[in-house]
């Protein structure tokens, strides 16, 4: 019995293995093709292309998950099914149930992984792949240290942090003449985007008189509400709004947290939450829901169809998992439900399977 597990794990580890390195290779010539009209601009040269593309595959791979351990585990099992092995194995008394749990346990072993990966490798690697290509780039970025750095005409600023709802909070400008000499800091507590131009609230600003760059004078006015004249959009911003899929649940709990307290809309933080919280049990389904898919047709169709009815089916998971999840933010629900929806309908059709192969 031993030597029969072995077997069925190497074939389900080898099936998912050989779904995760043709989707990888699909998803970095779609990025190659996405970032294709950026090459040669600024610093972004081939080599810069390629790491971005290298540490941008682990987010997507980690989103498709569930839909590469149901692809994987069909090939895998679909192999012994095509050589009749699955059958010699039910004719030798080995029980679905224990075939299942075979597979289950290399499965596990990927779904384990797949953890690992959404929790610490995805939240740095999108990190550095953002920052590397806007650096290539030379556009400014957000950096968690030090904030948003900007060049407005005479003036820097710097933006501690730009909420969901394109707000900003802690700016601090620095204004400079032409002779690059400091005139003027203005600090403000937050601002908002109003009738097509920024207020900043609880604004501090000071005035500096110098001459041979030696300070003479410098004037502080504090004002409740000050317009802030600047080219600066919400749409120039929104490229630095930070991004729920990019962070790991434990950023994520955190920081709907901190949205709570500043008033912020969390809806779709909190679906991307429980949508990483579940993707263990959502791969897990996946996983139960191959095998036996995989029995039911043994024998009336060969391992290309089983295949393409794979792909439907994780297709309408992720169409499904879409919806629901939206259409719960919409509707005002927890996103917990909108997230759960389709794995309980999918763990429905996953027992209703195994009824009819046992």
């Amino acid at each position: 019995m031993r030597l029969i597990d072995q077997y069925i794990y190497r074939n389900v580890i080898y099936g998912i293995l050989l779904v995760l390195s043709g989707l990888s290779l699909l998803l970095a010539f779609m990025y190659l093709i996405d970032n294709l009209e950026q090459l040669g601009k600024a610093n972004f040269g081939i080599l810069e292309l390629v790491i971005f593309i290298t540490l941008s595959l682990p987010k997507k791979l980690y989103e498709l998950f569930p839909a590469i351990i149901l692809l994987g585990t069909t090939l895998g099992l679909s192999y012994l099914a095509a050589g009749s092995e699955l059958t010699a194995m039910r004719a030798a008394g080995v029980s679905v149930g224990r075939i299942a749990l075979a597979a289950t346990k290399a499965g596990s072993v990927f779904i384990a992984l797949a953890v690992v990966l959404g929790e610490w490798v995805v939240p740095y690697s999108e990190g550095i792949a953002q920052r590397g290509r806007a650096e290539a780039l030379q556009i400014s970025f957000h950096d968690k240290y030090s904030g948003l750095w900007l060049k407005d005409g005479q003036s820097f600023i710097n933006i501690g942090e730009v909420l969901p709802d394109r707000s900003l909070r802690n700016i601090t400008l620095y204004k400079f003449d032409h002779n690059r000499q400091l005139v003027q800091t203005l600090y403000g507590a937050s601002a908002r985007y109003k009738n097509k131009g920024w207020i900043i609230q609880d604004a501090r600003f000071s005035r500096i008189t110098a001459k041979d760059h030696a300070i003479k004078n410098i004037k502080v006015k504090k004002q409740k509400t000050l317009a802030w004249d600047t080219v600066l959009t919400p749409e120039n911003l929104a490229v630095f709004t930070v991004r729920p899929e990019g962070m790991s649940a434990f950023q994520l709990y955190k920081y709907i947290d901190h949205l709570k307290q500043n008033l912020q809309r969390t809806g779709r933080f909190e679906l991307t939450f429980w949508n990483k919280v579940l993707m263990p049990l959502a791969s897990f389904v996946m996983l139960m829901l191959a095998i036996p898919f995989v029995f039911s047709r043994d024998r009336a169709s060969g391992i290309g169809q089983r295949l393409f009815i794979g792909i439907v089916i994780a297709l309408a998971f992720n169409f499904l998992n879409l919806i629901t999840g939206y259409t719960a933010l919409i509707i005002g629900i927890s996103p917990f439900f909108g997230a759960m929806i389709p794995i309980l309908l999918f763990s429905g059709i996953a027992v209703w399977l195994f009824v009819r192969a046992a």
